[in-house]
């Protein structure tokens, strides 16, 4: 089967070791659409441009302080999402799985919180959407809402919109 997983974070840092404070999904299958989103309390890196960023946004800072009020732990948001993927049929096969992320941030910043053996996605499955529509000379790049789930859907428009410029 394949399936393709749409990955966005919404993090306290650019760093490898960013506090996750949200997690949003998307995963598309032939038969199926399916999201995720969870809101967890951040452990990791803090970057105080990336605070003073949040707050300058009054809607992203009220889905910040959601988060940090949600009382899930930024481990179990995690530990979620990985047993969402699993449900929807993710297996770490590079072959019949394909995981989006809109630069190459997001995995790495998951990867970074769990086990290798716990990685719900095989790394020769990872494709980094800002690598391939520069590669095609194409500016396409999501409009970004800082709502994790929403920016994971449309990075799904985008990857549809490169399939079409490349045929």
């Amino acid at each position: 089967m394949k399936l393709e997983l749409y990955l966005d974070l919404e993090t306290t840092s650019t760093e490898n070791d960013a506090g996750i404070w949200q997690i949003g999904a998307l995963i598309v299958t032939k038969q199926n659409r399916k999201e995720f989103l969870i809101e967890c309390v951040p452990d990791g890196d803090v970057s105080q441009r990336t605070i003073d960023w949040i707050y300058s946004s009054s809607d992203v800072a009220q889905e910040y302080e959601s988060a940090i009020n949600s009382g899930i732990t930024q481990k179990k948001a995690i530990e979620e999402f990985c047993k969402w993927t699993k449900k929807f049929g993710m297996k770490q096969n590079r072959f019949d799985e394909t995981v989006f992320q809109w630069g190459n941030f997001d995995v790495p910043i998951v990867g970074n919180k769990l086990d290798p053996k716990d990685y719900p996605w095989h790394y020769g499955s990872i494709c980094d959407v800002r690598s391939a529509s520069k590669f095609i000379n194409q500016d396409i790049r999501p409009d970004s809402t800082h709502n994790a789930l929403e920016d994971a859907i449309e990075l799904h428009k985008c990857v549809e919109q490169l399939r079409r410029l490349v045929k």
